[in-house]
């Protein structure tokens, strides 16, 4: 649902905000943002005008507002 909310595609733009053993961060499109990893401090990376959609073990999604 927020893929396709977002409009986001294979032919996307994925810019990487932050890769470490133990943290992933990618915008895609400038509309969402996906961590990945155990690493938790990653909201200094995050605007403050996303917000999060989902969340999991290991993982949060923003999207802009």
């Amino acid at each position: 649902m927020i893929r396709i909310k977002n409009g986001i595609k294979a032919s996307s733009i994925v810019r990487i905000l932050a890769s470490d053993p133990n943290l992933y961060v990618a915008a895609i499109d400038d509309k969402i943002i996906a961590k990945i990893g155990p690493r938790y401090e990653a909201g200094h990376l995050v605007p403050t005008n996303f917000k999060i959609a989902t969340c999991g073990n290991d993982y949060v999604v923003w999207e802009k507002q």
